[in-house]
């Protein structure tokens, strides 16, 4: 496959890896503004994979979040996710234990600020 001036183009695959879904990067943004205080990156990619059964989301460095596409039929759990994932952007040069003391707490500040609730 090539486009228009020989170069070869890049499969719809390729194209889409660096562009977030424009549904998640809004609601990116709306968290980031609520409970991160616009912290995190702008430019950080969301968009929807196909992950396996055992992961919902996963962050897979600063600047990508990738969302299984079971959640869509899943808001609740979608949002809770995202600001799952988007407290370990937030922590990624700070602790290497990704799920550790660190992590929990900043997780637990969310809950006691209200972001998660009426998501469980």
């Amino acid at each position: 496959m090539y486009c228009a001036v020989g170069v070869p183009a890049l499969t719809r695959r390729a194209r889409t890896r660096n562009i977030s879904d424009s549904r998640l990067k809004r609601l990116y943004l709306q968290l980031n503004k609520e409970w991160f205080g616009n912290k995190l990156p702008d430019d950080l990619v969301i968009r929807w994979a196909r992950l396996d059964k055992k992961t919902q989301a996963e962050a897979t460095s600063p600047k990508l979040i990738r969302i299984d596409a079971a959640l869509r039929k899943w808001p609740r759990t979608l949002k809770f996710a995202i600001i799952h994932e988007m407290a370990h952007i937030e922590l990624w040069h700070v602790v290497e234990d990704h799920h550790g003391d660190t992590w929990q707490r900043r997780m637990l500040q969310l809950a006691k600020a209200g972001a998660f609730r009426y998501l469980w």
